[in-house]
């Protein structure tokens, strides 16, 4: 079965990831932390998730690229990656009902999310939307070159769900 991952929280607290929505009403001061990743950006804030009827906050992001690439890509380009701890999850253990994939297909951020971005969650779709593209490496150069911390998942897809996961029994992958 594909996988997916999410980057394990530096301050993790507890064995649950919850969606930054949630987050504020299990722990205050780690989802401030949390939250800061959005400091400049608050209108990402905003998007709303229309297949899960809900916003961008509301669900976890999870990514169908393996972190490595994402490591090799952004030390290819003269970047250290921030995170280097990583959940491994089954994707075939998500409730397809609330989990859809955004493609993230944009020619940049501040691009409208039309209908197109969003797709079913299919896990034989997945194998697809495992690999680097263009976008991302031109971002990634982008960051370099101009000295700005990058987004790991920069123009990759996402894979939202929208409810908490337990991460006690997942592996963790060390890509550092």
């Amino acid at each position: 079965m594909p996988s997916l991952f999410h980057a394990v929280p530096n301050q993790m607290v507890g064995t649950v990831l919850y969606a930054l929505n949630e987050l504020v009403r299990v722990d205050r001061s780690a989802w401030e932390r949390e939250r800061a990743k959005y400091a400049g950006r608050e209108r990402v804030l905003e998007i709303r998730v229309p297949p899960l009827e809900c916003l961008w906050n509301d669900v976890l992001h999870l990514s169908p690229v393996h972190p490595a690439d994402i490591v090799a890509e952004l030390r290819a380009v003269g970047l250290e990656p921030h995170r280097s701890r990583f959940f491994e999850l089954d994707a075939a253990d998500l409730d397809a009902a609330r989990t859809v994939v955004f493609l993230n297909q944009r020619e940049s951020s501040s691009d409208e999310i039309d209908a197109s971005q969003w797709l079913p969650f299919e896990l034989d779709a997945l194998p697809a939307l495992a690999g680097f593209n263009e976008a991302s490496r031109r971002y990634y150069r982008e960051c370099a070159e101009t000295g700005t911390r990058p987004l790991l998942w920069g123009y990759l897809p996402h894979v939202c769900h929208r409810g908490a996961l337990e991460t006690r029994d997942l592996p963790i992958l060390d890509v550092s």
